[in-house]
């Protein structure tokens, strides 16, 4: 595995398809109340929209991004080409792994389009559960992430008793 990280990401040619897996998943779990916070032994978080407050500003570009995959999904002549710009930002370090999620672009975009929807939904807002994790939480976060940056969520996280957090240096940048 090279510094470039498409090692990682190419090991598996389903990532892209487990990624959308557990973005569908996602929300539906984070919709469930944390009933016995004493179970939970260990928790991962990667770029963790939940941790951010859904601001008004925030909202409109969920909005607009579930918009340009509802377009995906209504299969608009416009959206693969701007599918293969947007992912040529989002995945920079692996191009026969961009190259395989840009030729199914139309198949996954409902999938993404709910994922982003989902993100607005006052449920995904998961800040108020820090606290009440007990259990060591590792917090991986893209650096050079963009729309999410870490400054924004840094003051949730730490709201968790037990922290690692780490910003790293990946081939996404959303």
């Amino acid at each position: 595995m090279g510094d470039s990280g498409e090692g990682l990401i190419d090991q598996d040619s389903r990532i892209q398809e487990r990624m959308e897996e557990l973005e569908r998943d996602r929300a539906k779990s984070q919709l469930r109340e944390v009933r016995d916070p004493e179970r939970v032994r260990a928790l991962v978080l990667c770029n963790a929209g939940g941790l951010a407050a859904l601001t008004p500003f925030t909202r409109f570009l969920i909005g607009r991004f579930a918009a340009f995959f509802g377009a995906g999904e209504r299969r608009k002549a416009w959206f693969g080409p701007a599918f293969r710009l947007y992912y040529a930002n989002v995945l920079k370090r692996a191009p026969e792994q961009r190259e395989r999620i840009v030729a199914s672009g139309y198949e996954i975009a409902g999938v993404l389009r709910e994922a982003w929807q989902g993100f607005a939904e006052p449920q995904a807002d998961i800040r108020a559960l820090a606290s009440k994790i007990a259990c060591p939480v590792w917090i991986a976060w893209a650096k050079d992430d963009r729309i999410l940056a870490w400054s924004r969520c840094k003051a949730a996280a730490e709201k968790f008793p037990l922290i690692f957090v780490a910003l790293v240096n990946v081939p996404l940048s959303c």
